[in-house]
């Protein structure tokens, strides 16, 4: 694909043949003016000599009128000294007189005409040698026209081909592309060049983004920062919250020192492994999202393997639990959800908050209301017998002694059910906030024979 760069060029090369005919124009117009002032001042010259020789030649005239008179005079003062009157030989002798006067008149005559004509004749000749010397000089002055607007064509056609091969090596050897589309974008204007044709000689500039260049400047800027931070989360390691923050943190400086669009940031966001909700959370006003999931995961693993049938358990999960929320700034809801999986109600962690022996004291009093009742029950409690009631139990009315467990005590029991590989139900079909899900699992245990209808209905009353 050829550069042409006629329409620049060529546009110099008018206004210097212009320029050139202008000065030729001149000097044709100075040579005609010389000329014609030669011829004049010739003519003038030649003029003034006729009259002047006109003029010498009327006294030759006047001379022969005057020997005409003498000659008259002297016939008759003859003829009158003889006593002779008019006669035919006087008649005859001045006709004679008057003859000789025209003769030399005659002569006069040709001798002027002959002067006249002569010096005619060097005027003429004059102003045809003047003529003569005009177009010589004239046929010089185009000549030379013709010769240097040749040369000029040649130099234009040579600066052209140079100017070209200058602009394709310029080109071809810049490596950043925001300075070779500027290039590309000055030159096209400045010689009238097609910029995509430009583009084709650029190794970092194609067509595509040279557009793209002309939409915005900065565009290369932009998509090599876009590589650079791909290039950057790509390497990071986000398995941890410091490293998902690391990766938000690069993404949000590069998103805003490249102005990134919303689409090449959620692709960042997909390459570092963390969500485009969280990033976004991270941007605004949540800069520890990510330590906070983290914690918060964690802690998920670690309370939902506890075994929290006892107070011990217990009071393990909620100080866990009260660490995480302290260290990792969780939220309510992540809260609650870490109390659901370690099997311990959120109001049971309330409790702890303000009475950290609060299991403890619950499984204590559990205890002694347990020897009361087996008290109570050796004394009459029997079937039909009286009913008797013990702090903190309810008595079954058919049994008369049986206890009857409340909705929350009936999940905390399924979820500390262990499986065959030891592990408490809370990690093995529990272990998710989402309370949905918590249901479904209960009802598929329900329908394996894994619990009972009980406790299954009691699995949805709690999960709500």
């Amino acid at each position: 694909m050829a550069i042409k760069l006629d329409n620049y060029y060529d546009d110099q090369y008018d206004k210097g043949v212009k320029r050139i005919s202008g000065l030729a124009n001149t000097q044709i117009k100075q040579v005609n003016q010389n000329y014609d002032e030669q011829n004049a001042t010739a003519s003038a010259n030649a003029d003034k000599q006729i009259l002047a020789g006109s003029n010498s030649y009327e006294s030759a005239y006047n001379d022969n009128a005057v020997q005409r008179a003498i000659n008259e005079r002297q016939i008759r003062t003859s003829f009158a000294n003889a006593g002779l009157s008019d006669s035919g030989l006087n008649a005859t002798q001045l006709t004679a007189v008057e003859l000789q006067k025209a003769n030399a008149d005659n002569k006069v005559t040709m001798q002027k005409n002959a002067f006249i004509s002569n010096i005619r004749s060097q005027l003429q000749e004059t102003i045809r040698q003047n003529n003569i010397q005009r177009n010589n000089e004239i046929n010089t002055i185009n000549n030379q026209k013709t010769a240097d607007i040749n040369a000029l064509r040649n130099e234009q056609d040579k600066m052209k081909n140079e100017k070209v091969e200058e602009i394709i090596k310029n080109i071809a050897s810049m490596t950043d592309p925001t300075l070779a589309a500027g290039y590309i974008k000055t030159v096209s204007k400045q010689y009238g060049i097609d910029p995509m044709t430009l583009a084709a000689y650029s190794p970092v500039v194609s067509k595509k983004s040279y557009k793209k260049y002309l939409e915005s400047e900065s565009y290369f800027t932009n998509r090599d920062g876009y590589k650079g931070t791909l290039n950057a989360v790509t390497g990071i390691d986000t398995t941890t919250g410091v490293g998902k923050t690391s990766a938000a943190k690069t993404i949000y400086s590069s998103a805003k020192q490249y102005k990134l669009d919303e689409g090449q940031i959620k692709k960042l966001c997909k390459a570092a492994g963390i969500s485009y909700n969280d990033y976004q959370k991270y941007t605004t006003d949540d800069k520890n999202i990510f330590k906070r999931k983290e914690g918060y995961e964690t802690t998920m693993s670690t309370v939902a393997g506890l075994d929290t049938t006892t107070a011990s358990g217990q009071t393990v999960a909620a100080k866990q639990i009260k660490s995480a929320e302290s260290q990792f700034k969780l939220t309510k809801t992540q809260v609650k959800k870490l109390c659901a999986a370690a099997g311990i109600s959120y109001s049971d962690y309330q409790k702890f908050l303000k009475d950290g022996q609060i299991f403890k004291k619950r499984e204590d009093s559990k205890k002694v209301s347990a020897s009361t009742t087996k008290t109570t029950s050796k004394t009459g409690g029997g079937r039909g017998g009286k009913k008797q009631t013990t702090t903190g139990y309810k008595l079954d009315n058919n049994t008369g002694g049986g206890k009857k467990k409340t909705a929350s005590e009936i999940v905390n029991g399924v979820l500390n059910k262990k499986g065959k590989n030891g592990k408490r139900y809370s990690a093995l079909y529990f272990n998710t906030g989402d309370n949905y899900l918590r249901k479904v699992a209960a009802g598929d245990l329900y329908n394996q024979g894994k619990i009972s209808k009980q406790e299954y209905d009691a699995c949805k009353q709690v999960w709500k």
